[in-house]
Parts: structure tokens; sequence; C-alpha cells
């Protein structure tokens, strides 16, 4: 009989780390490493903010490929036939690499922030897939934060004291 898995992938790994983002029930789970592994659980309850801002590591990627592509394209017409085919090919693939990581599009970092930590999700590097795990963690976010909210606003309980810190200025009679 088949078992269910109870997370789904979100994300896979990058090009520099390996780190998986996984949907659970009732919190996320990273995955960080391969032959040593780490886990961290961010609870939905407990997750004030997910941040997703542009950078600028695809453009650097994009310039430092494009400029190894140049050197060698360079290298090349000034060679022999066998240097010419040589460093056509390397020339080539290099600005291959440049183009597939322009059309994966921008990247981003992304940030869950909770009380304690805030913690960047490395494997959401792109803009596209930021947003699209976002969009399916939203809402399973709000659920548990209503479910919180309303379990916590119990009517028949009495209303907290007044914090002293907070009392207004008393008032000197003459």
């Amino acid at each position: 009989m088949p078992q269910d898995n109870a997370y789904r992938k979100l994300s896979g790994r990058t090009s520099v780390t390996y780190q998986r983002l996984y949907q659970g029930e009732d919190h996320l789970l990273v995955v960080d490493g391969v032959i040593q592994e780490s886990y961290r659980r961010f609870y939905y309850k407990d997750i004030r903010a997910i941040f997703m801002g542009k950078s600028v590591r695809g453009a650097i990627y994009n310039l430092i490929l494009g400029l190894i592509g140049l050197t060698l394209g360079m290298i090349a017409l000034g060679g022999t036939t066998g240097a010419v085919i040589t460093g056509g090919i390397f020339f080539g693939f290099f600005i291959l690499i440049m183009l597939v990581n322009s059309a994966k599009g921008p990247t981003c970092q992304c940030y869950i922030v909770t009380a304690v930590q805030t913690f960047r999700i490395a494997s959401l590097g792109r803009q596209a897939k930021a947003r699209r795990v976002i969009a399916k963690i939203t809402p399973l976010i709000r659920t548990a934060q209503t479910e919180l909210s309303v379990e916590s606003h119990d009517a028949s309980a009495p209303p907290p004291p007044p914090d002293s810190r907070w009392a207004p200025p008393m008032e000197e009679s003459v």
C-alpha cells in the first residue's frame, strides 16, 4: 500500500548550496546539506513575515560568464586552427550558460521572520519561484494565525490588568 507523504516539496537546491524547502501540514521544513543534513521547522503560527528582495547575483554571474567567454573568444581569434575551434567551443559554452542564467529570470533573496530569528531561504533564489511559493503558503499562514487569534480571544476570560507603566499621569490637587 503506498504511503502518503506528509510533506510537499516547494523548492530544491541552488547553484551554491543544497537546501530544500518542504510544506508540511502545520509548518515549513528547511533541509540543509546532503551527507549531513540539518533541519529547521517554521510553524505557520510563528511566522511573522516573509520578505523577498531583489539581488544582483544573477547580473554578477552573467558579467563573469560573459567576460570569461569574451576572453576565450579573443584568445581563439589570434591562434591556430585548433585554438580557434577549442576557443570557439569554450566561448559558446560560457555564453550558453550566461543565456540560460538570463532566461531563468531575476534573482532575489527570501527571508522568513519569526519572533526569534530571521532565516534566509537560499533555495528561493529566483523571483518567479519565490512568488509562487509565497502564494502557496500565505493562505496556510493566515489560516493558522486566524485559528490562533480566535482561540486566544475567549469571551469568558477577564480582561488583563492594566499595565502600570502606561497609566495616565496623576493630577495633583491644590
